[in-house]
This record gives C-alpha cells, sequence and structure tokens, in this order.
C-alpha cells in the first residue's frame, strides 16, 4: 500500500461526496497513466456520529472507501488516530472533508517525498471556495514572539515581514518550494515510518494547533516540513467558523497550549501571561467593534448540514442546504453552468436551458507562475434573471449572454473570462472527461463571477462557500 488517505468526517456528507469524487479520479488517472496507484491508495472515512446519514448516504456510491461508523463524537484528533491505527500505506495523507484534489495529486507529491529523503511531511498551496489563496498553506511555530506577532495584529501590519509575519511565512513566496516549520492539517503528507516515531495527533488539543503540534514533533525528530506548491487544491476552510470572539477565544487558546507544552523556561510563564492578556484584548475588541452582520437570506429551505471542515470540529452556524426537486434554475437563478458538458446535464435543468461547456485539453502549474490554461474554444450561456446576493427572483424571459474562454494565451498566463454582466454573479463548474479536477481549480482562481459551486460528474450534489461569512452552501436531488 502506497498512499493511506484518512479523512474524518461530522455531518458534511455533501462536501465529503465531492472530495471523494475528486479522490476517485485521481486514483483512476493514477492507474491509467502508470497502471499503479489506483490498488495501492486506500481511503478511511471516520464519521464522528453524524447526524445527516452520511454513511448510508456515500457507502453505496463509493464501495473503495473503508467508513468507521463512530456512535460518539470523538473529536478530530481521536478519530485521525482511530483511523492511523489502521492504515498500511508507505505515506498517510491527512485531508479534511471539504477540499477537492486534482488528478495528479499523487503522483506528484509522492514522487517529491521519494526525491527527498528527508521530507518528514508535505503541505500544499491551498485555495478557499472563492479561489483566493489560503495564507495557511505555510506556517511558522507559534513561538512566544510569533504568537504575540499573530495576537496582536503586527503579522497583519507587515505581511511579508521575516520577523513580524513568520506565523504565515510572509517572507516565503507563494509559488516557490520551501521548508516550512508547520502545515496544515487539512491536507498533510506525512511518512508512516516518521508517525511510528513521533505519533500521531495529540488528542489533548480540543480545537486548533493539533497539526501544529504534530509538525513541530516532526521536525524535534530530525525531519523537514515541505510546502509543495507544484500542486494545488481547493480548501473550503470550514465555512461555518465566525471570526467572533469565541473563535478567537479558542484559536488563541490553543497557541497558549501549544507553547506551555513545548516552551519552558523563565521566560514562559511571562510568556503566556502576556499572551493570555492578548486573548481578553483582542476578544473583547472583535466583540465591540466586529459589525453584525444582517440575518441570511437562504437560497430555498434550510436544512443542518453541520460544519463544513467537519471532522468533529463542533462550530456553528450549520452549513446552508437546498433540495433541488426538478429545476435549478427555478431553485436559483443567475447561474452559468460550465465545463463538461455530459456532467452539465446530469443537473436538474429547465426544458432547453443554455449552457456553457469548457474544453479543456491542458493545464499546465509551473513554479512561480500562476496555472495557464491551452486551445479553449469559445462557449456561450444564456443566463436567468437578475439576482440580489441570498434573493431568489423567479424565472424570467432573457437574452442571451457569452462568457468566452480565449483559445490561445501567453505562456505562462492562466486565460481570462469574460467579465459578465452585472446581474450574473454565479457559476457552477462541472468537472467531467472534457474539464478535470485541474483545470477547474485552474479557472477557480479566476476572480470573475462572485459566488463558484462545484459539481463532480456522477454525484448528486453541488457545493460552495460564498457568504461574506464563508458559510458552506449545499444542494442536493
Amino acid at each position: 500500500m502506497t498512499v493511506s488517505v484518512i479523512i474524518v468526517s461530522y455531518n458534511v456528507k455533501y462536501f465529503l461526496e465531492q472530495c471523494l469524487c475528486s479522490l476517485e479520479r485521481a486514483r483512476q488517472w493514477e492507474h491509467n497513466c502508470h497502471q499503479a496507484y489506483q490498488d495501492l491508495i486506500e481511503i478511511i472515512v471516520v464519521d464522528n456520529d453524524s447526524s445527516d446519514g452520511t454513511i448510508e448516504y456515500l457507502q453505496p456510491k463509493f464501495p473503495f472507501v473503508h467508513f468507521i461508523a463512530n456512535r460518539t463524537n470523538a473529536g478530530f484528533a481521536v478519530a485521525n488516530n482511530q483511523a492511523l491505527a489502521q492504515a498500511k500505506g508507505k505515506y498517510v495523507l491527512f485531508l479534511n472533508p471539504d477540499t477537492i484534489l486534482p488528478e495528479d495529486f499523487f503522483e506528484q507529491c509522492v514522487h517529491f517525498m521519494e526525491a527527498h529523503a528527508n521530507a518528514g511531511a508535505l503541505g500544499v498551496r491551498m485555495i478557499d471556495g472563492s479561489g483566493q489563496f489560503l495564507k495557511e498553506s505555510k506556517r511558522g511555530i507559534p513561538t512566544p514572539w510569533v504568537a504575540f506577532c499573530k495576537m496582536t495584529g503586527l503579522t497583519g501590519l507587515f505581511p511579508a515581514s521575516k520577523i513580524f509575519a513568520r506565523y504565515y511565512l510572509g517572507h516565503l513566496p507563494e509559488y516557490e518550494t520551501n521548508p516550512a516549520e508547520a502545515l496544515a492539517g487539512a491536507c498533510m503528507l506525512v511518512k508512516k515510518e516518521v508517525l511510528q516515531q513521533t505519533g500521531g495527533f495529540d488528542e489533548r488539543f480540543f480545537m486548533y494547533a493539533e497539526d501544529i503540534d504534530l509538525s513541530w514533533r516532526i521536525q524535534q525528530a530530525g525531519y523537514i516540513n515541505y510546502y509543495f506548491p507544484k500542486v494545488t487544491i481547493i480548501h473550503f476552510k470550514g465555512e461555518s467558523t465566525r471570526k467572533d470572539a469565541r473563535y478567537i477565544k479558542l484559536f488563541y487558546e490553543a497557541m497558549v497550549q501549544f507553547v506551555e507544552k513545548h516552551f519552558t523556561g523563565k521566560w514562559s510563564g511571562i510568556s503566556v501571561a502576556l499572551l493570555k492578556a492578548a486573548i481578553r484584548l483582542r476578544a473583547a475588541l472583535v466583540a465591540a467593534w466586529k459589525p453584525r452582520e444582517p440575518a441570511s437570506q437562504h437560497m430555498g429551505p434550510r436544512h443542518n448540514q453541520g460544519n463544513a471542515e467537519g471532522g468533529g470540529r463542533n462550530e456553528e452556524p450549520a452549513s446552508q442546504h437546498v433540495v433541488l426537486h426538478n429545476n435549478l434554475y427555478t431553485a436559483y437563478t443567475g447561474y452559468v453552468l460550465a465545463g463538461d458538458e455530459a456532467s452539465i446535464n446530469e443537473l436538474p435543468l429547465a426544458a432547453g436551458a443554455k449552457k456553457q461547456t469548457i474544453h479543456a485539453q491542458s493545464v499546465v502549474e509551473e513554479e512561480g507562475h500562476m496555472p495557464r490554461m491551452e486551445h479553449l474554444p469559445p462557449a456561450h450561456a444564456q443566463l436567468p434573471a437578475n439576482e440580489e446576493e441570498g434573493h431568489i427572483p423567479p424565472m424570467e424571459h432573457l437574452p442571451p449572454v457569452h462568457a468566452q474562454l480565449p483559445a490561445n494565451e501567453e505562456e505562462g498566463h492562466m486565460p481570462r473570462l469574460q467579465r459578465p454582466p452585472a446581474h450574473v454573479q454565479s457559476v457552477v463548474f462541472c468537472e467531467g472527461p472534457s474539464f478535470s479536477y485541474k483545470n477547474l481549480i485552474a479557472v477557480m482562481q479566476q476572480q470573475v463571477y462572485k459566488h463558484k459551486y462545484i459539481h463532480g460528474k456522477g454525484t448528486a450534489s453541488i457545493v460552495g462557500s460564498t457568504s461574506s461569512n464563508r458559510q458552506g452552501q449545499t444542494f442536493s436531488w
């Protein structure tokens, strides 16, 4: 067994469905190219007592996945360690259920690890549901000084400083492979032999910092953690996590816990006291000054789908979910349906609805460059009526609107979608044979549409993370 993929889920069956679909494509791609990894990749999903029927829904769809059903919510660290005890792979991939991987993920990452004997763990470049780079793809260890800079806002004031912005390693280029002290547990590939020396996640951490703690222990064992931006994934990133006073308290208390565990000496007590004071101050400022967000207007009836980040991290509020009984357009208008035509045709469309197909033949990601697409013919889309954010207008008769990808682009540049009219704000990218996840991830980074959703061919759902408070949105039929 080459790779054991471990996913911990909690009430996120539609995000997990899309994640498993991307993993299935990665297995198939490796098999078709190399007649290899498909049979050497095992996937273990530990479900922490979900109430949304996760296992009943997904097990028939993904028979190659080993599901473990916990009768209680064991928590993120405990559940990961539970699967780790059963993992047979030479490498272990800790993966969040709200992630989408490109088809060549395993080939690229495993090849890098095989070529670097000193590598203990590997993290990749991550983007969120809007296509923006996630700074936590590469991080420094939160020493007392690093944690102090993060909590006091110095990191934000000097984002590229090696001194003040070490928490996000702001001085290191986004597209350059480098050692990184701390990697994100959302997508962390670790050598099994290293985990046998360090142990898995520390189960004493209630929420946050488990991945930083494991990264630190890997370094202490004499290995190097690498940030590897040649591979980009989507991490919808805890859409249900509000950056409120409770989040501030939990996040920074985890930092204090890390400092107390790993740093000792006469200054450690003073450092911890200062950090705790900074926590109270920042939480108070957030509570006093953060604008209160208006109540969300839902895209149809809301159903509790848990935290999109899953993994037993009990956070509020839950994702919004809409059941599409027969017609995507009448359920929520203002969409461009873009990607593989067969995948688009799986969606519950109105008769005669127009759509846009994208036939992307190749996407190349080179270190130091944005991904680029080649040979993209023009495509067209007819779009529904004017859309206000969160509002569901009725279906209208509209003139056609065109969205086009250029046929040729300069080397090293990503082609640009033409900007649609102001009333068109949403796109559903539909993965399929002519529009791979690698293509999809590249196009996701174009800031043309305000709301971006994903549908994998053969699935019965659409997922996204589009609201201002990062709340997840899912559709099913």
